[in-house]
């Protein structure tokens, strides 16, 4: 909702050697890297006095919102204000359970509440609709009890552009986005290479089942690369903390097992 100063832009590194811990990925992890995406956005406060995440959310409303707005400006992780989240797109903010921002976005907060409510039927009153119906679906759709990201079974032909789902690499599961008929693999600066979207497959998905916004009509930005996505020989992008994260293995095995043919 607010620039965290004049000459910060989207992409700019702070302090590449050491960088703070507020990326988020499509998963919902807060993770370390070096620039801080395209979008901004936040879950109250998480950050200790000294700039440490402590907590994975204070509020059931997880927003998604601009990283300007008018004149406005931050100190990142100032104390007890909330904190500041970074996203690299919109359709990442969304896989991650986090919806527009009301003050800052109120176009897309009111275009995405409309096709909230038409895509979510059974949950969504006609009458004294308020906002906290919206939060609550969405809280009770992205984590499971123990916190964990919620993911659903669902067959590929079924989801619109926008959805994330999971690709498995050996047994670890990685972020793909749904985009036309290619599947883009994600990573923290981006994505990273592509394939055909394959048909008549039960795919596990990680945006919210209740952003039934998107097959309803709502189109999610989507920051693509300026060049064409191929696979890289090496990178090691994924090795970044904390040391929890499921991204551990080097992008050139990850796009190889990614480019395979499906058996």
């Amino acid at each position: 909702m607010t620039n965290s100063g004049s000459k910060q832009m989207p992409g700019f590194i702070s302090n590449a050697s050491s960088p703070r811990q507020n990326r988020v990925t499509p998963f919902g992890e807060i993770i370390s890297v070096g620039d801080r995406g395209n979008m901004m956005g936040n879950r109250g406060c998480l950050h200790s006095d000294n700039g440490r995440i402590v907590r994975l959310q204070q509020r059931k409303a997880w927003i998604i919102c601009r990283i300007a707005f008018g004149d406005r400006h931050r100190t990142i992780m100032a104390p007890n204000q909330y904190t500041e989240l970074f996203f690299w797109d919109e359709a990442t903010a969304l896989a991650s359970g986090h919806r527009p921002c009301y003050e800052c976005s109120r176009e897309k907060y009111i275009n995405f509440v409309d096709a909230w409510r038409r895509g979510n039927p059974t949950r969504s009153t006609e009458t004294a609709w308020k906002v906290a119906e919206l939060d609550n679906a969405l809280a009770a759709d992205r984590l499971n009890a123990d916190s964990t990201k919620r993911i659903y079974v669902e067959q590929i032909d079924a989801l619109p552009q926008g959805t994330f789902i999971t690709w498995r690499v050996d047994k670890q599961r990685y972020p793909v986005l749904i985009y036309n008929n290619e599947l883009l693999l994600w990573t923290p600066s981006g994505y990273l290479s592509s394939r055909l979207k394959p048909k008549n497959i039960d795919v596990e998905v990680l945006t919210p089942k209740s952003v039934n916004a998107i097959n309803a009509g709502y189109v999610p930005s989507i920051e693509l690369p300026r060049m064409t996505l191929l696979p890289v020989e090496h990178f090691d992008l994924f090795d970044y903390t904390p040391s929890q994260s499921r991204y551990k293995r080097k992008e050139e095995d990850i796009n190889e097992q990614f480019l395979r043919p499906i058996k």
